[in-house]
């Protein structure tokens, strides 16, 4: 919420430019409004992007986002990812291992303690 805010006021006098702060938890078919958009960013590391993401994307979006892999040893690794949407799906490369905060409601439920 804070960075669509700080977005918002920095990119104003930009009018082409508009900024849609939206919950990543996209169900199967489900609408954004103000899409399709020309890029994302997403604000934390998730496990995964949303399978039905580049429908909501244009023919040449950019995407940036942080990607929670595991290593060989079970180690969660924060990857700074970029992309773009080739062919209807998405197509990224890993940019630099960085720390950064999981998104909530993002991780594989196996992934978590139930008891």
């Amino acid at each position: 919420q804070q960075l669509a805010e700080i977005a918002t006021h920095n990119l104003s006098s930009t009018p082409q430019i508009k900024v849609v702060n939206h919950d990543l938890g996209l169900a199967s078919g489900a609408v954004i409004e103000g899409g399709p958009f020309d890029a994302v960013l997403i604000d934390g590391a998730v496990f995964e992007l949303p399978p039905n993401l580049a429908a909501h994307l244009t023919a040449n979006a950019r995407i940036a986002y942080m990607l929670c892999d595991r290593n060989p040893i079970g180690n969660t690794v924060t990857r700074l990812m970029k992309g773009r949407v080739q062919a209807g799906q998405i197509a990224t490369e890993s940019v630099a291992d960085i720390a950064g905060a999981i998104l909530p409601d993002t991780a594989p439920r196996s992934q978590f303690f139930s008891f």
